[in-house]
């Protein structure tokens, strides 16, 4: 069984909060985190969300001949009266999960909570990550690491030789991309440079979807990277044989301070 999404669109890390003025400050490091008041025992809370969150979700037989897990991970912030104040999305996500949690929070019993304690006194906090599996994003047809015409960022159809358009869709990658990147505090702190290499699926339509970090620096190069990333424009889709395929591509990032 598996969900079978037609486009996969990816957002970034992503913070929601339900009310502004509940977490004025958020401890970072607590004695205890969250608890769900409704939770089996002290320490299941993230493992009890995710059956919650989960639960329900609707799941379609997928015809796909390759499929990849549709995953999120997330952590849900909690006043200092136990009240669900928030929810971050800690990692690159697909947009339609994003509305089955944030539907999900609404429907089921999950706004009460002991709160984070710090020095024998309520906090604000996060939760303990939670992570959620919701089937499979399915390709009809092969994905293919090289094909006799690669997958173009699009604006330059135009130029002449193939030679040229491949140089000038690197060039506009690349644009698009260091446009957008924000270097990391903790890697600015902790002077970390190098390269993160992120690999995406050009499919047959020319979406851009499913980035994956294949090497990461630490620091939060990957999720920077990622970021970067998301949003892109329709590609010119690769071809092989006279049709458009889908195609695992190849970006590298580099940080330099």
């Amino acid at each position: 069984m598996g969900l079978l999404l037609s486009t996969l669109q990816l957002i970034a890390q992503e913070v929601i909060l339900f009310d502004e003025a509940a977490c004025p400050q958020i401890a970072e490091q607590t004695d205890q985190a969250p608890q769900l008041l409704s939770s089996r025992c002290e320490y299941c809370t993230a493992e009890d969300l995710r059956i919650v969150l989960r639960k329900g979700f609707e799941m379609k037989k997928s015809k796909a001949k390759v499929t990849i897990p549709v995953k999120v991970k997330l952590r849900l912030l909690v006043d200092d009266e136990g009240a669900l104040a928030g929810v971050l999305f800690t990692d690159t996500y697909a947009a339609k999960i994003k509305e089955e949690v944030l539907e999900r929070l609404k429907k089921e019993d999950v706004s009460r909570f002991r709160p984070a304690q710090a020095d024998d006194a309520a906090v604000c906090s996060w939760t303990d990550a939670i992570e959620l599996s919701y089937g499979k994003y399915g390709f009809r047809s092969e994905i293919f690491q090289v094909v006799q015409s690669m997958p173009r960022f699009p604006g330059c159809e135009h130029n002449g030789s193939q030679e040229e358009r491949d140089k000038c869709a690197r060039e506009k990658t690349r644009a698009f991309l260091y446009d957008r990147l924000v270097y990391p505090e903790e890697a600015r702190e902790k002077k970390i440079e190098g390269v993160v290499v992120v690999r995406l699926i050009i499919d047959e339509e020319g979406n851009a979807v499913y980035p994956t970090v294949l090497s990461d620096i630490g620091g939060g190069c990957g999720a920077a990277a990622l970021a970067a990333l998301a949003d892109m424009p329709r590609w010119v889709p690769g071809a092989q044989g006279g049709r458009t395929v889908n195609v695992y591509y190849m970006i590298p990032v580099r940080f330099e301070l």
